[in-house]
């Protein structure tokens, strides 16, 4: 069976097995944002890698090597933060082209360590090679309180479903940085987005001190599969409402995209669930961040809900219809 046929949450499942470990140390090892391995006391090390391929997740001639850089550590950062954890170091690694110039390299680690720096994060070291396409790999660890750190896990049945920020802004950006008909827009905000997402280290780490969460994950494959992650993790059952999702202003000029918009990743929000009784808090921290958060769903109970469904996730508007979407998220080994 090749990986085309199975996808890739089958794919970590299969890795899952592989890797099973009997040391007491790890706490939660394949399967979540971040790895969580005990350290001295009661700190966790958190610990989470991810490569941004050319071709795949960026395309050179569209995106800037400075930008590049700072989403390149974006996407290991929002890890972290959905862990509720502090980032601390980073190791970079990248693949380059022999034709790839050294201008472009400084460029790269210049908007690496902007982004670094920011977060109060050290890039400590790294590896380099040579291939057919260009790559960038960051593995980044963290840290956090035994007590703090949030999983996937965790969702209870009647808790509400939140999301920071608004969705689809990035995948709406893709779309216009590639078309023809949109090379004017060059500086919207939704292709800002796509080129250099702000993860919510803030928020994720006020959020696991205030231990407000029951479960907590980004939004980088979808809104629709990272709920799934949720609702899998927890053995729950997921109900977003359509009409509560928060779209930027630049999202609603496009209509006919809500699809794209509900299902395209890299949004690198925050996506949590917390009991009725947490939204006077989350709503006070909202006010404290000067950050959107919007109560877009609930868990529900679902007999049926098994392993092996892939997104026990239902959408429906406020009168209760079900939403006709595809309910898939970003799939690396799937083409269609």
């Amino acid at each position: 069976m090749r990986l085309k046929d199975i996808g890739e949450d089958k794919l970590i499942e299969l890795i899952k097995e592989q890797c099973h470990t009997e040391d007491k140390s790890v706490l939660c090892g394949v399967g979540d944002d971040t790895a969580v391995t005990r350290t001295d006391g009661n700190t966790c090390l958190l610990s989470t890698t991810d490569t941004l391929n050319e071709g795949i997740h960026f395309n050179l001639s569209k995106h800037p090597p400075l930008e590049l850089g700072k989403k390149a550590i974006s996407v290991s950062l929002s890890d972290i933060a959905s862990m509720g954890g502090v980032p601390r170091f980073c190791l970079v690694s990248i693949t380059a082209k022999k034709t790839t110039t050294t201008k472009f390299i400084e460029e790269l680690y210049h908007g690496l360590n902007m982004r670094a720096k920011e977060f109060g994060v050290s890039i400590i070291g790294g590896n380099t090679s040579t291939g057919e396409y260009f790559s960038v790999t960051t593995t980044l660890l963290g840290e956090a309180k035994e007590e703090v750190v949030l999983y996937r896990s965790g969702a209870r049945i009647g808790d509400i479903l939140y999301v920071s920020g608004t969705l689809g802004d990035s995948a709406l950006g893709l779309k216009l940085l590639t078309s023809k008909e949109n090379s004017d827009n060059q500086l919207s905000s939704a292709i800002k987005k796509h080129l250099d997402p702000e993860p919510r280290v803030g928020l994720g780490r006020i959020l696991g001190e205030r231990k407000i969460p029951s479960s907590m994950t980004d939004v980088s494959d979808g809104l629709i599969k990272d709920a799934g992650h949720i609702a899998i993790a927890s053995n729950v059952w997921v109900n977003i409402n359509s009409d509560n999702l928060p779209f930027s202003k630049e999202a609603k000029k496009h209509p006919k995209d809500k699809e794209l918009l509900i299902l395209g990743g890299e949004d690198y929000e925050l996506l949590f669930t917390a009991p009725p009784e947490k939204d006077f808090e989350i709503t006070k921290i909202s006010k404290e961040l000067n950050l959107q958060i919007t109560a877009i769903g609930d868990i529900i109970e679902n007999s049926t809900v098994k392993t092996n469904n892939p997104e026990p996730v239902t959408i429906t508007n406020k009168n209760g219809i079900n939403l006709k979407i595809e309910l898939e998220g970003y799939e690396h080994f799937i083409t269609k």
